[in-house]
């Protein structure tokens, strides 16, 4: 009995000691399309033990001669019920993990004259292409889009001018997934984007009007992904812009009209997903 209990003790004493885990990190050609890949070996006793471990792993003897690869190692101690993941990877802003093609459509854009006459534009119609990069929860967005509309004032000499705008968006897109079964997928639809607006201007227009500027979004909406992979699906949101084309109110160079985006515009689209990254 007495020799169960020392055995019981030594072994709650071993269990009780922290433990050594190799830990590499590698980076370049071996981690294609990402920023890195981990990794992790143990527990080992000692310092030693581990560092010899590590030293013939699998990882060091297939990247750490490896010239386009930068591998990173070493040796860690844990306290007792602590352990480093056994791998993960760190998703470049880059990879491609879903995009969409969305159709647009709301209020028009508005010319503000150096009078402050507000004239409103006919309704705008449009669309939209987006990549979405990184991960579901903070990504990267990437975006291009047309729209088309029709302003009325007094720079046209009141005539009723068709304009043609595009846009180039870099932002970010959360999609984090809240309701899943075995054949859906709903997830919100949250982004925020800078964009560089322009327009092809129009025949009668100026020199100085304004034909390029920076403007923001900001959008809300819901996506929906069906079938057994959840790859395909639909998009609804709504999308809210600020900022202007132009300023008829700056001191020291005012342009003559000022062209402001539509307040809202209701966007609805496909979009599809990379099932193992989003």
């Amino acid at each position: 009995m007495r020799r169960l209990l020392f055995l019981a003790l030594v072994l709650a004493a071993g269990s009780a000691h922290a433990s050594w885990y190799y830990q590499w990190s590698c980076s370049g050609s071996c981690a294609p399309h990402d920023l890195a890949i981990k990794g992790a070996y143990g527990p080992y006793a000692s310092q030693s033990e581990c560092e010899y471990a590590g030293s013939h792993s699998s990882a060091y003897q297939t990247w750490n001669e490896d010239s386009t690869s930068l591998f990173v190692a070493g040796c860690r101690e844990y306290a007792p019920g602590e352990a480093p993941p056994e791998r993960q990877i760190d998703v470049s802003p880059m990879r491609l993990i879903g995009f969409g093609g969305f159709f647009d459509g709301g209020p028009g854009w508005t010319a503000l004259d150096p009078g402050r006459a507000n004239a409103a534009g006919a309704s705008t119609m449009g669309f939209d292409i987006e990549l979405h990069g990184g991960n579901v929860w903070f990504g990267a967005l990437y975006g291009f889009g047309l729209k088309l509309t029709e302003v009325h004032a007094s720079y046209f000499r009141q005539e009723t001018q068709p304009l043609v705008f595009w846009n180039v968006d870099v932002g970010i897109l959360s999609t984090p997934p809240v309701f899943e079964t075995g054949s859906l997928l709903v997830r919100p639809r949250l982004s925020g984007a800078f964009e560089v607006d322009g327009n092809t201007g129009c025949s009668i227009c100026g020199d100085d009007f304004p034909v390029l500027g920076l403007t923001a979004r900001a959008s809300a909406g819901v996506e929906v992904f069906f079938g057994d992979d959840k790859v395909n699906g639909i998009a609804l949101e709504v999308v809210l812009s600020f900022l202007s084309l132009g300023d008829v109110a700056d001191p020291y160079a005012p342009s003559p009209v000022q062209l402001n985006p539509p307040t809202f515009l209701l966007r609805i689209g496909y979009v599809g997903r990379d099932p193992n990254w989003g």
